[in-house]
């Protein structure tokens, strides 16, 4: 039974791989088990998608936000400096808190009846089942009309994945040259999640957008730079 008290939730800090696999399942989570009656999602416009349950229709309300700027890079559910230090919880809470409370005012809610959630800010990974988060499958349905979408890793951490820019488009020459459809993967969530839903292979490095092809169905080709090449117990290459 649902109370009176509302969950806000904080905008994402960290990569958008862990707000995947590690953030909004567990929103999900919450809303359909934590008791609460209702919980806002302060997040980017084009995260909306991520975030909805048709489960719960009406309890999650979408708060879009405007463009954030965030103290140092995303890395795991928290954020670094330039030297790899990682910010302190206290730092990313003030960070985000400002954004909370116009949420807030925007929506009417009093602080008495509401309570923020963030992540733990230290890499802290929760496990998948159903007893911590809830995952929904974000295919759109459509019919399949691209063969293959790549998608380029370019971020600076763990930069030792990424492919330069040529190397990507010379992959997508000699693709087309067999045939084949292929598309570049698009940067706003809502986008992509339309584009690999319609998809018949996603390929790239490690990286978000692969995780998010999994989260739309769509089959994967993943290579990392060292032993995860072969993490899986079906020993895939």
């Amino acid at each position: 039974m649902a109370c009176g008290r509302t969950l806000v939730v904080a905008p994402y800090v960290g990569e958008f791989g862990w707000e995947l696999m590690n953030w909004q399942g567990r929103v999900r989570h919450l809303a359909r088990r934590g008791g609460f009656a209702r919980v806002v999602v302060c997040a980017q416009p084009d995260r909306r998608p991520l975030y909805t349950d048709p489960r719960t229709p009406g309890r999650i309300v979408f708060c879009p936000l405007p463009a954030m700027s965030l103290p140092g890079r995303a890395n795991d559910d928290h954020r670094v400096d330039n030297d790899g230090r990682s910010l302190s919880p206290a730092e990313l809470k003030r960070a985000v808190e400002g954004f909370v409370s116009q949420a807030c005012t925007t929506l009417g809610l009093s602080a008495r009846d509401s309570e923020m959630l963030t992540p733990s800010y230290r890499s802290t990974l929760r496990p998948t089942t159903r007893a911590h988060q809830c995952f929904t499958n974000l295919r759109v349905p459509c019919d399949l009309s691209t063969d293959i979408v790549l998608i380029p890793r370019l971020r600076a951490l763990a930069s030792e994945r990424n492919r330069p820019g040529p190397w990507w488009l010379a992959l997508g020459e000699r693709l087309r040259a067999c045939g084949l459809v292929v598309e570049t993967y698009e940067p706003r969530v809502d986008r992509a999640i339309l584009q690999l839903s319609r998809a018949r292979l996603a390929i790239g490095a490690s990286t978000g957008g692969l995780h998010l092809a999994s989260l739309c169905g769509c089959p994967h080709y993943v290579w990392g730079s060292g032993p995860e090449r072969r993490w899986t117990s079906m020993q895939i290459t």
